[in-house]
């Protein structure tokens, strides 16, 4: 069935439009109201404009009106869409009504990868010389599983490198370094590196803040190529953490845990082998397909977990039972120092538990975005652009 509909205003205050249907001219639609990934409240399209029934669009009683709640942000208020109830369609500020958000399998959008018609774009990608063939399989496997693994990625001596600058990080920290842990007590800190906590539940954040290494590392040509085709941009760093022993994290996705508002799956996530990853060690278990699963909504509207921490024990058994209902397969991620594990933001992932609590599993984890989507900042770390990469971090704690 076809429908139309326009959003006349959309700004802090209110949203005005409207939307009809041709074959049925009498209905009236309900809409959700999304704005940076959140459903921010429900409206119905049943008000009366002379002008509407003027135009021949039914009775008239097609037009919706939406007061705007206080405290949307200015970053939200850019990615206003609204979902009309029941169908696939969503209506956007600056046009008319698109499948699924502009054909997105998710309500929040997301890459072109996540369309509906991704295989002809990949297709027509390939065949017009834009994707390589190596390229065009990597997505393709991507899309299908929801990773890929490039074996070897990163030469030896760049992670040799690496992890000398690591060690020195930790013994001599440069300004401005600062780790998470959730040493010794279990409450979360952000503190600077100190040796005695780098083999609990610690992670060190944004190394590429402070290292030219681990820039080189994150832009070496097989991982940022990947990257630069499925973002369809210059890949943006806005976040990451090197850790030297599992962390014991349950069942997660990245698009519920990252922090970047609005754009919960226009993130991608590598992840880079510091050492051989062997099994036992605590290697990341992933649920192939889980990017496809149902959407898990945090407080019945939210991606984002921030503010619904109290509803992590029912995401992972969420996780788990769609597993098993749709037959989403365990897979390791046993590694050689080297390699990199590129996940997309909605793949469910764990981290397994160690066969002995003296096993390491030295990884370098880093999520990127969009070069031309902002990253919100309150950080000492100015933006570094590079024709491959742009650098930033959201991180307050990295001075």
């Amino acid at each position: 069935m076809r429908i139309f509909g326009h959003i006349d205003r959309c700004d802090a205050a209110r949203i005005d439009g409207w939307i009809f249907s041709p074959e049925a001219p009498e209905h009236q639609y309900s809409l959700e109201v999304i704005a940076g990934g959140e459903v921010i409240g429900a409206m119905h399209a049943g008000h009366l404009r002379a002008d509407l029934k003027a135009a021949g669009l039914g009775n008239g009683f097609c037009a919706f009106m939406f007061d705007m709640p206080a405290g949307v942000s200015d970053e939200a208020l850019r990615d206003i869409r609204l979902k009309v109830v029941g169908t696939n369609v969503f209506l956007l500020p600056d046009g008319g009504p698109t499948p699924g958000g502009n054909g997105f399998r998710s309500r929040f959008g997301g890459l072109w990868v996540d369309r509906s018609d991704w295989i002809d774009i990949l297709g027509e990608r390939h065949r017009s010389g834009k994707l390589d063939d190596e390229t065009a399989q990597q997505i393709y496997s991507f899309v299908r599983d929801g990773y890929v693994v490039l074996p070897g990625a990163v030469p030896a001596r760049m992670i040799a490198s690496l992890n000398d600058e690591i060690e020195r990080g930790w013994s001599r920290p440069p300004l401005g370094l600062m780790i998470e842990t959730l040493e010794p007590s279990g409450q979360k800190r952000v503190i600077r590196p100190d040796p005695r906590l780098r083999d609990g539940r610690t992670r060190m954040l944004d190394f590429y803040a402070v290292s030219e290494t681990a820039r080189r590392v994150i832009v070496v040509p097989a991982p940022i190529k990947f990257l630069t085709a499925v973002l369809d941009d210059t890949p943006k760093v806005f976040e990451q953490f090197v850790q030297q022993k599992a962390t014991g994290a349950a069942l997660t996705k990245d698009s519920a845990t990252v922090r970047l508002p609005g754009y919960a799956l226009m993130t991608i996530a590598s992840c880079v082998a510091l050492e051989d990853i062997t099994a036992g060690s605590g290697e990341i278990e992933m649920l192939t397909g889980s990017h496809h699963g149902p959407e898990f909504l945090f407080g019945g509207s939210a991606k984002s977990m921030f503010g619904h921490e109290d509803e992590a024990g029912a995401f992972a058994a969420a996780i788990a039972t769609d597993a098993g209902a749709l037959g989403h397969k365990p897979v390791s991620f046993t590694a050689r120092a080297g390699d990199v594990l590129i996940r997309h933001a909605d793949l469910a992932y764990a981290d397994t538990k160690p066969a002995r609590s003296s096993n390491t599993r030295r990884m370098m984890t880093t999520h990127f975005t969009r070069a031309s989507y902002g990253v919100p900042r309150d950080t000492g770390f100015p933006e570094l652009k590079t024709p491959a990469c742009v650098f930033a971090s959201w991180n307050s704690a990295i001075k």
